[in-house]
C-alpha cells in the first residue's frame, strides 16, 4: 500500500502546502507527512460522496449500503485494535525505550512522548494489561453478537490512549 499511502499525503500536502511531501510508514505517526496522509484521504472521500450523491439521486434510501459501511468501519477497528493490542501485549511496542542511547539521556532532555513511551515500557504489567484490553475489544468487534460490547470497550481503550497522546 505504500504508493497509495504517499499518493495520499502527496495530495494532502498539496492542497496545503503546494508541494509533496516525504510519508514514512515505519516513522513517527505525528508528523507533518501523516497528517497530509490523513488530509488526503479525507479529501478523497468526500470526493466519492458528492459523486455518489450525483449519480444515485433516485435512491430512496442506502440500507445496503450503511451495512457494508458498518462492516468494513467494524473490521477496520478490528484490525487495529488486534495489531496494537498485540504489539503491547508482547510488550514490543515501548520496548525500544530501555535501549542504552535512550537510559542515558538527561531528563530535561527527554521529549514529553519520550516520557510517555519510557513510562509505558518501564511497566510490562501495565503495558500488558492495556495492550489486554486492545486486544479483547478487536476480538469481541468480530462477531455479530459481541461487537457492541467491543466497540464500548475500545472506546474506553482508546480513550486512554488519547487522552495519554493529549497530555503527554
Amino acid at each position: 500500500f505504500g504508493p497509495l499511502l504517499q499518493a495520499l499525503a502527496d495530495l494532502g500536502s498539496f492542497v496545503v502546502r503546494g508541494e509533496g511531501v516525504h510519508l514514512d510508514i515505519a516513522g513517527e505517526a505525528d508528523s507533518l507527512a501523516a497528517w497530509c496522509y490523513h488530509l488526503g484521504w479525507i479529501l478523497v472521500a468526500l470526493l466519492i460522496t458528492a459523486v455518489w450523491t450525483v449519480l444515485d439521486r433516485r435512491r430512496t434510501d442506502y440500507r445496503r449500503l450503511a451495512a457494508l459501511l458498518h462492516v468494513f468501519a467494524r473490521f477496520g477497528l478490528v484490525i487495529s485494535m488486534l495489531v496494537y493490542g498485540l504489539a503491547k501485549f508482547i510488550p514490543a511496542q515501548m520496548a525500544y525505550m530501555t535501549l542504552p542511547g535512550y537510559q542515558v539521556q538527561m531528563v530535561g532532555d527527554v521529549s514529553l512522548m519520550n516520557v510517555l513511551w519510557g513510562f509505558m515500557g518501564a511497566s510490562d504489567p501495565y503495558t500488558m494489561a492495556a495492550g489486554a484490553i486492545e486486544f479483547a475489544s478487536g476480538a469481541l468487534l468480530l462477531w455479530r453478537r459481541t461487537w457492541l460490547l467491543g466497540a464500548l470497550l475500545a472506546i474506553f481503550a482508546m480513550g486512554q490512549v488519547f487522552l495519554l497522546n493529549l497530555c503527554y
